[in-house]
């Protein structure tokens, strides 16, 4: 294209492909050389962004089974303090009446 000195739409035209492809095809060449003309690009590129989100979702979860271990813990607890108080209720009105 540049040895003959032709426009992308001469250059479509005369090989029967989009400008648009041209454009793409130069782009490619000179990023990456003929070998990325070779690697086929279809798509759109993979976003590293779904991994950070992936990764804090995992820290969120973590943090939520921590959380619900805790608060079973202190469920049990609770309910071991509330029988040890029935228990000493039950006690002393047992004693009252004695």
């Amino acid at each position: 294209m540049h040895e003959n000195h032709l426009s992308y739409k001469a250059a479509a035209k005369k090989h029967d492909v989009q400008d648009r492809s041209i454009r793409n095809w130069e782009r490619i060449y000179r990023n990456e050389g003929p070998e990325g003309l070779y690697m086929e690009q279809r798509g759109r590129t993979a976003s590293k962004e779904p991994q950070k989100e992936l990764e804090a979702n995992e820290s969120v979860i973590d943090e939520l089974i921590k959380e619900n271990q805790r608060l079973r813990m202190e469920v049990t607890y609770l309910k071991k303090l509330n029988a040890l108080v029935q228990e000493k209720n039950s006690l002393q009105t047992t004693t009252k009446l004695l």
